[in-house]
């Protein structure tokens, strides 16, 4: 072989062996592309089976956003706004303002005049001001015809309630006005204080700090000397004692003393058991439990009392309310004359109370001067009313 031929053919073996090295690279990446293939197609189904669960998750919110936007339109409540409430006040509403002493005002919303409401000042718990709040309201009814008044709106507590006039100022049956606001808003004042007093026994049920009071050995040592306004002694001699320690303007102030049988030695239960309420002590008695006692705080010169309950021998007490008897006036209009809480005691696992007149009562029945008779089944948290007591049959009226 000659040595062109030679070279030739080494020639073609090195284009061979090239070749032969690039189809196997060839093959590789060939391999290598169909594998990758695999995976980003695998990826991009991952990524598509993704987007379809975010789009029905998506779309189910949006559903759930329709069907809660369709729900409160139903009710009426208006989504992502809080509606825009506007205090008006016109001449009316100031004079009667001014005259009652009674704060009235209409409340308009987003300043459509198809919402306007007249409001009224709140109503709270006590005889005096729920029968000045119907007469009020008769009076609007009746005499203010420059107010929009056929429907009133109030609050007791934080809850505000609505009453209907217009029936009554069609009739101009002042007296059914009267009497049926009393009944409501009596009913309403009843069960609000009875759900507060509730709720401060819950709160402080199992805790046993009570009033936390220091006093220094100085002051006890005083206290010991003072007059009670009133005493309830136990059967082991010793003494709870209401001590008047201040005074203002005719009202007195006191501290809860428990004295033992000795009189000289004791100790301060309660440095404010009225809850810093003035007046004259009339009475105080535990029940033979030892932790619930009850009390009475007369007020306005002896006019009313308020009545005070405590369930863990003195440290706390709570004012308790009770229901109006509903005893209807000459002129048929309702009030309780039953204000002055006389004692409490207990029967058959049920207690009672009976509530008298205050200095100034004048109801009497066809026997006499009464009293009213209430009845308590939650050891006097709440309480019924039963009926009347004559306590002076054929009395002579003053």
């Amino acid at each position: 072989m000659s040595n062109q031929e030679n070279k030739e053919t080494k020639s073609n073996r090195a284009l061979m062996i090239v070749f032969v090295v690039l189809a196997g690279i060839l093959l590789l990446i060939g391999g290598s592309i169909y594998l990758s293939r695999d995976r980003i197609q695998e990826n991009i189904n991952d990524t598509l089976a993704s987007s379809r669960d975010q789009e029905m998750d998506e779309t189910g919110t949006e559903e759930e956003e329709a069907e809660n936007t369709e729900a409160a339109q139903n009710t009426g409540v208006t989504q992502n706004a809080e509606p825009r409430v506007e205090v008006v006040e016109d001449e009316a509403t100031k004079e009667f303002s001014a005259q009652h002493n009674r704060y009235v005002y209409y409340e308009v919303t987003d300043g459509d005049p198809d919402t306007k409401q007249l409001i009224v000042g709140g109503v709270y718990r006590e005889e005096a001001e729920i029968e000045k709040f119907c007469r009020d309201m008769c009076d609007l009814a009746q005499n203010y015809p420059d107010l929009s008044r056929d429907t009133i709106w109030f609050s007791v507590g934080e809850e505000r309630y609505s009453f209907a006039l217009s029936s009554y100022m069609e009739s101009g049956d002042m007296t059914a006005l009267y009497n049926d606001l009393y009944l409501y808003v009596e009913e309403l004042t009843l069960q609000e204080a009875e759900r507060s007093a509730k709720a401060e026994i819950n709160e402080t049920a199992g805790n046993d700090s009570g009033n936390d009071t220091q006093v220094s050995q100085e002051y006890l040592e005083l206290y010991l000397t003072y007059d009670a306004d009133a005493v309830d002694t136990l059967e082991d001699g010793s003494e709870y004692r209401m001590v008047p320690v201040d005074q203002a303007a005719g009202s007195r102030y006191y501290v809860l003393l428990l004295v033992q049988a000795d009189g000289k030695t004791g100790e301060v239960v309660n440095s404010d058991p009225y809850l810093g309420m003035g007046g004259a002590a009339k009475w105080i008695h535990f029940l033979d439990d030892g932790k619930t006692g009850f009390s009475c705080l007369s007020y306005s010169g002896g006019a009313k009392g308020a009545f005070y309950r405590t369930a863990d021998g003195g440290k706390t007490f709570r004012e308790i309310s009770y229901p109006s008897a509903k005893i209807k006036l000459s002129v048929g209009t309702y009030y309780n004359p039953f204000v002055m809480p006389e004692k409490v005691w207990e029967e058959d696992g049920i207690l009672y109370m009976e509530a008298g007149q205050g200095a100034d009562g004048d109801y009497y029945n066809q026997d006499g001067f009464c009293h009213g008779l209430y009845h308590s089944d939650d050891r006097g948290v709440t309480w019924s009313y039963d009926k009347e007591v004559v306590v002076e049959k054929d009395a002579c009226r003053n």
